[in-house]
Formats: structure tokens, C-alpha cells, sequence
């Protein structure tokens, strides 16, 4: 309809449908997009459950990896232990603590004995080296040596050649000639001499009178001043 040449609502419209019926849909166009697109949960409730499904598997899967990388890692703070040359029989027993000490600090990193060996060997020098280099360079493969894969012969082989046979013996001729130097800590002077103690097994009177005889000069005055006590430990 046309009322003095103006175009009638029909033409213009009011941002409603032309019929201006509300419940006419229109233009399929008009309606804004499905931004959700395929996947929309409300679409399909199942493949929304199936996601949190794989992503609770996926961290729990992450969570057991990472427990079990710190499980594997160190529990502690293990020194290396001391390279072992072989000239003092007294040291060997020091290196084979400090090797079980690395092993049992890394149990999964030595639950093979070839690797306990070989890492064993990485801290042998000196004359103790070439005993084991020699048949890791040119092996025998007809006659492989005990020692290749077995900690314990390797440990048999380490004391076989290098521990002392008489280690009370020379742990006493060490400990009569210990003294303690004018400009020595008495730390220093104290756990040699109780290392030494504790192998040669003397009583406490004679290890009183050897701790005092090698003292310096200027302690036992000191010690002469006060009273001599009758214990070690006093002492």
C-alpha cells in the first residue's frame, strides 16, 4: 500500500521479517552462525564424555611418569669415592665402602654387576689400574677373566693383590710412628690416630700413652701443667 508516494512498512521493513509475524523464522540467513561447530558437546553428549576420559588417562599417565623418574633419581648427596692406586692396603677397605655407598644411593643405575665393575674401575690408578686395564684392552675371549661380570671376584681380585696380610701389624708401626706436626690442626692429628686405633684393637692405657707421645712439644707442655688425665678421652 502507498499513502502519498511513500513506500509502505512492506518495503522498508522494521528489522523484523516482512510479514511481521515474530513467529515466521525469515530468512534462513539471518541467523547468526553455529559457532560450535560438529563437536558441540550438546551436540553429542558422548564425545564430550569420551574427552574427559582421555584427558584423565592422559594426566594420570603423566602423573606415573613422573613419580616414576623421581624414583629413579638420586635419594641423596653421595661423594665420589677416593681413587684407589693400590700402595696402601689400608685404603682399600675406605674405597670399597665408598663404591657400595654409590651403589646402594643408584641401586637401578647398578642392579648390573658389569656396570658396578666398570664403574669401579673408572676409580682405580697407579699400579692398581693395569692389573684390570690389560685385560679390558687385549680380553682373552677364551679365558675371560672372573672379575668381568661378578662384583664379588672383582672385590676377591682387588684383595687378593692389593690388601695387606698383616693390616693389625702395619696398622700398629703407623700408630707408634704418628705424630702430630708443630704446625698441624689436632683434627688432622685426631682421626688418624682413631683410625689407626680401631684396627690395631689396644686398650685404652696404651693408646692414651701413644696419643700423648705424639703430641708437639708445646700441647705437652701444656698437658704437664695441668695434670696428665687418665682416659683418652680426657685426654
Amino acid at each position: 500500500m502507498r499513502i502519498n508516494g511513500i513506500p509502505g512498512d512492506e518495503e522498508f521493513g522494521d528489522g523484523n521479517s516482512g510479514n511481521g509475524d515474530p513467529s515466521d523464522p525469515g530468512d534462513p540467513d539471518d541467523n547468526p552462525p553455529d559457532n560450535e561447530g560438529p563437536d558441540d558437546p550438546h551436540d553429542n553428549p558422548d564425545g564430550s564424555e569420551h574427552g574427559i576420559q582421555n584427558n584423565l588417562a592422559d594426566a594420570i599417565a603423566a602423573l606415573a611418569r613422573n613419580v616414576q623418574c623421581q624414583g629413579d633419581g638420586p635419594r641423596s648427596k653421595v661423594r665420589e669415592p677416593d681413587p684407589f692406586d693400590g700402595t696402601d692396603p689400608a685404603k682399600l677397605w675406605t674405597f670399597l665402602v665408598q663404591l657400595r655407598l654409590s651403589f646402594n644411593d643408584r641401586p637401578h643405575a647398578f642392579a648390573d654387576d658389569r656396570n658396578k665393575v666398570n664403574f669401579a674401575i673408572l676409580y682405580l690408578k697407579g699400579i692398581a689400574l693395569p692389573h684390570f686395564k690389560n685385560s679390558l684392552i687385549e680380553p682373552d675371549l677364551l679365558n675371560l677373566p672372573a672379575w668381568d661380570d661378578d662384583y664379588g671376584e672383582f672385590v676377591l681380585e682387588l684383595k687378593t693383590y692389593f690388601e695387606s696380610l698383616d693390616v693389625v701389624g702395619e696398622a700398629e708401626s703407623k700408630l707408634e710412628n704418628l705424630s702430630m706436626k708443630p704446625t698441624q690442626h689436632i683434627t688432622k692429628y685426631l682421626v688418624e690416630f682413631n683410625r689407626l686405633a680401631t684396627i690395631t684393637g689396644w686398650d685404652n692405657h696404651a693408646l692414651r700413652h701413644q696419643f700423648y707421645c705424639g703430641l708437639p712439644a708445646r700441647i705437652k707442655d701444656e698437658v704437664s701443667r695441668v695434670g696428665k688425665p687418665i682416659t683418652l678421652p680426657a685426654l
